[in-house]
């Protein structure tokens, strides 16, 4: 992953890639970070993560339940929550 993004929410896009790629293989075409970890001014006890996906193609019904499977299972919530109470 890219130095530039803080070390402390590494693991937390880590670990959504990574459901991305098991619970949609294939279908991920990019993942581009914007917002303020773009810019350099990420400030961990303030700041969301602000990013896009692209995919490869318009997704099916099945995979945007899928998606939205990926972003309320537990172990991206528990992720996120934990970025929120640490610096």
């Amino acid at each position: 992953m890219d130095t530039r993004i803080p070390e402390c929410i590494r693991p937390v896009l880590n670990d959504y890639l990574l459901l991305l790629q098991i619970e949609l293989p294939g279908l991920i075409e990019g993942f581009y970070i914007h917002g303020s970890i773009a810019l350099n001014a990420f400030n961990p006890y303030l700041s969301d993560i602000d990013f896009i996906t692209i995919l490869i193609q318009r997704a099916t019904t099945s995979e945007v339940k899928k998606l939205k499977a990926v972003q309320t299972s537990p172990k991206t919530l528990k992720a996120f929550v934990w970025l929120s109470y640490s610096p």
